[in-house]
């Protein structure tokens, strides 16, 4: 089921408008809220998602809150987007990235028969839309009195390789599916117009805003408070940001890539199969794009990134287990065969609910 009761798994929110992962984005049924029926909507979702926001922020008491937006697009379905955005993009007047190589056929189940010129403008489009509705969020901020005063971040879980290394989506160690965009806004406090190359990963988003917030965090986060950064405080980020997809799932499942781990310096990516065999190497530097695979050519760098990720890995406590151990580990068994049914059921690639001895 999609609805979340009210306690402990709403993570002490108590305005709850969630649907859990649906990529239909015109779909009227758009969110729960305390009872297990649906709410019906129509529209396209970042403005439906939007406009309870604003409700939101009209409504809210003087508490200080905190309100999260976690929009679906430009997540595949691409062409999903409201058509005054698609006709803004002409796909032949698109530049590719130079590394996009048509390797997936039409009739793999993650290319669909889509064309890359008319997805990536589809993508833009997306974009577009969304740009529009995080205005909104800005103006009704500036006409509440609450701009100067309030924290507002825009980022994302992961990004899309499009055709990037003949590969589609995300689950890989690839700069288009790794690297995100990071926005902070707070008047008088987070330099306006600052830009910085310095490392920032997703972990480091919670305690940093608990530390922009002066809050202390619960235990257990393993992210760092670089709250200093975004302050203009300290320029230094991360020394490498740990990467790793632990298990087959999805999209890399369908495209039979490897459980793998890695990590991204201020220079390099490096990515080893869950075994620990060295697999991708890439000095960004000379090559932003990716087009050189210096695993085999480049053993000092290759042997020192390795080294590091080991260390990394040590600390967290992840020693090279497979993603079927992980989810046995955690007695996620049952959860992820009705998962598997529920995505996949024409090939779920279920887990028996006793290890094989």
């Amino acid at each position: 089921t999609r609805f979340t009761p009210p306690g402990a798994r709403r993570h002490g929110f108590e305005h709850w408008a969630v649907y859990n992962c649906s990529h239909d984005y015109f779909r009227p049924e758009k969110w729960y809220r305390d009872d297990p029926e649906p709410v019906i909507i129509e529209g396209y979702e970042p403005e439906v998602q939007m406009d309870e926001a604003l409700d939101f922020i009209a409504a809210r008491d003087d508490r200080p809150f905190c309100l999260v937006l976690s929009w679906g697009p430009p997540h595949d379905p691409y062409p999903m987007v409201p058509e005054r955005y698609r006709q803004r993009y002409d796909p032949e007047r698109l530049t590719l990235r130079p590394n996009v190589e048509p390797l997936l056929p039409a009739s793999h189940p993650l290319a669909r028969g889509l064309e890359p010129r008319r997805t990536l403008a589809d993508y833009y489009a997306a974009i577009t839309a969304l740009d529009d509705q995080f205005g909104r969020l800005l103006d009704a901020l500036a006409t509440s009195g609450l701009d100067e005063n309030t924290i507002v971040i825009f980022t994302s879980d992961h990004g899309d390789q499009l055709w990037s290394h003949g590969t589609m989506k995300k689950q890989q160690p690839f700069e288009e599916s790794i690297r995100v965009p990071l926005i902070c806004r707070w008047p008088g406090r987070v330099p306006a117009g600052r830009r910085t190359d310095a490392l920032f990963s997703t972990v480091d988003l919670a305690p940093t805003l608990c530390g922009l917030a002066g809050v202390t965090p619960s235990g257990g986060l393993q992210g760092m408070d670089r709250s200093a950064l975004l302050l203009g405080h300290d320029s230094s980020g991360a020394e490498a940001i740990l990467l790793m997809d632990l298990i087959a799932a999805d999209e890399s499942r369908a495209q039979e890539l490897p459980e793998w781990r890695g990590l991204r310096t201020a220079r390099y990516t490096y990515a080893q199969r869950r075994d620990g065999a060295p697999w991708l190497l890439y000095d960004n530097d000379v090559d932003p794009w990716q087009q050189t695979n210096l695993v085999e050519t480049s053993a000092e760098t290759r042997d020192q990134l390795a080294s590091m990720l080991a260390d990394r890995l040590a600390e967290i406590g992840d020693y090279g287990r497979s993603g079927e151990d992980y989810v046995r580990t955690l007695g996620l068994v049952t959860l992820w065969n009705a998962r598997q049914r529920e995505l996949h059921p024409g090939d779920p690639g279920l887990l028996l609910e006793e290890s094989p001895s």
